[in-house]
Formats: structure tokens, sequence, C-alpha cells
């Protein structure tokens, strides 16, 4: 029995400027006949597509490094302008100037440099290229990326001003666990449940303890935690504390978070239980 696929519709799409193919499977066993129902394929006829993947490369005095792969997956020819680590808040976040001014943040980004400055030029149908994130602004998008959920950021490419790629950050949260900062099971639930901005207030707090002896941590605002040997405690905003310790390498594991005022009363408790005769 001889089995091929033909081609039995084409049509373009009503919503976008792609053509639609139908096709379905011939078999040959002393007569023609179709199998099973039409399988459809859409195919870019103007549009410009691009995929986007993630992976990562080492290089000499910096470590690992996180680039993105972006190709031309249309049938037409296109540049791509600029390729970007995205964000946005589900609430605008508050961003005091140093004039005092406050202004709104919605969200932002941070462009990937080519890796090939010699490719230059539109993108061919199946043409590929790949761009990384710059060294010095990695470390802020792990911070980022530590206090937002997956569906907040993503890795776009543009075409001008025309987003024709993008890969979500689900796919990009596994190359930016590297922050250096553990959240104990028990910190968890309640960090999960903060909002964006108290979340990422928690994480920069926390993160200028990354690399530091413990005995230095008081130099960034973090206080021995009187009755717990090795915990500390670090304001994180006006209403948060969060507790913490040492782990290895010099990181850092978030052990609980807790209003001021529950702080408070437990350190007016452990006094009065020093005092007792």
């Amino acid at each position: 029995m001889n089995q091929i696929d033909v081609v039995v519709d084409v049509r373009q799409s009503l919503d976008t400027a792609e053509l639609i193919v139908s096709k379905q499977r011939l078999t040959f066993n002393g007569e023609a006949s179709l199998v099973g129902p039409p399988v459809e394929t859409r195919v870019g006829f103007v549009t410009r597509k691009a995929q986007v993947t993630v992976f990562g490369f080492a290089e000499m005095g910096t470590g690992l490094i996180l680039a993105a792969r972006v190709k031309n997956i249309g049938t037409v020819t296109f540049p791509i302008d600029r390729v970007a680590f995205e964000h946005q808040f589900e609430q605008p976040q508050d961003f005091p100037l140093k004039s005092g001014i406050v202004t709104y943040e919605i969200g932002g980004g941070v462009d990937l440099i080519p890796r090939n400055e010699t490719r230059k030029g539109p993108f061919q149908s199946g043409e590929e290229r790949e761009y990384y994130f710059p060294p010095m602004m990695f470390d802020g998008v792990v911070l980022l990326a530590a206090s937002l959920a997956p569906s907040r950021f993503w890795i776009a490419a543009y075409c001008g001003t025309e987003q024709v790629g993008k890969l979500g950050g689900e796919y990009v949260l596994p190359y930016l666990n590297r922050s250096g900062i553990e959240i104990n099971r028990q910190a968890l639930p309640l960090f999960d449940t903060m909002p964006e901005a108290g979340r990422l207030a928690v994480i920069k707090a926390v993160a200028a303890l990354r690399g530091l002896e413990r005995d230095q941590w008081s130099t960034k605002g973090a206080q021995p935690l009187e009755g717990i040997p090795h915990a500390f405690v670090l304001r994180a905003s006006e209403d948060s504390s969060v507790i913490v310790t040492q782990t290895e390498h010099k990181g850092v594991e978030i052990v609980d978070i807790v209003r001021r005022a529950i702080l408070d009363q437990f350190r007016k408790t452990n006094k009065r239980e020093d005092v007792k005769p």
C-alpha cells in the first residue's frame, strides 16, 4: 500500500495574512482513496513572523550568558530591528527620582546585543541570528524575574514597532534561576501572595547581602536576630522585614517574612524573658 499527502484545498485566512493549506492522506491499494480528515497548515503569505528561542553559552571571565536565537519562519524577507527582554507590572510601581518627584513605572525592557555584528540587513526566510544579554544588566534581570510571575515577562523580536516573535517567561525562567537567593517553604506562601512591589522590595533588599561575609551584613542593614543563631533581620519596606540566613557559597535564604508590628512584639517578648528572675 502506498500513501502520500495531497493538497485538497488552499484558501486565505480571514483574520491573518496567511494561506491555509488543507492536506489529506491518499492511499493506493488497487484504487485510490482518501483516508482520515484533512489537516490544515498555515503558511505565512505576507506576514512577518519570527521564532524566538533561548539558550546559554559560556564566556571566559563572565560565565554563563543568556542568549536568544531569532529565526525568520515566514516567507517574506524583513529586518529585525530590536530583540528585548520586556516586563510589565500588574499595577504601576512608584519610582522616586533624585529630584523628589515620584513617577509611575508600568514596565520596561533591556535590549539584547547581536552576537555577530557582521551579520546585518534583512533576514531571509529560514535565516536565524543570535542575541545576548549585556552582562552588566543581567543580574538586574535575574532579580526582577525572581519577583514576578512568568506571565509578566518575555523576550520579543521587533521589525520596526511590530512584534514579530515572542517567547513567554515560563521558557526564559529556567535560565534566570541564578539569583543566589532561596526562599524557605515557610516564607514562600506569603511571598507569593505579596503585591509585586512588595516582592521586588524583598528581593532587592536581600540581594545586597549576597557574596558578603556574614559579619559584614550589618553594613547593609541586617541585624542579628536575638534568640536565633545565625539569623538576621533586614528591613525590606516600610511595613515588612525579612528574616534571613546565609547559605552555601555566600548566598541568602529568606527564612520568613514578617510585618514590623509582629517583629517588634517578638523583640519585646524576648526582652521580658531576659529580665525574669
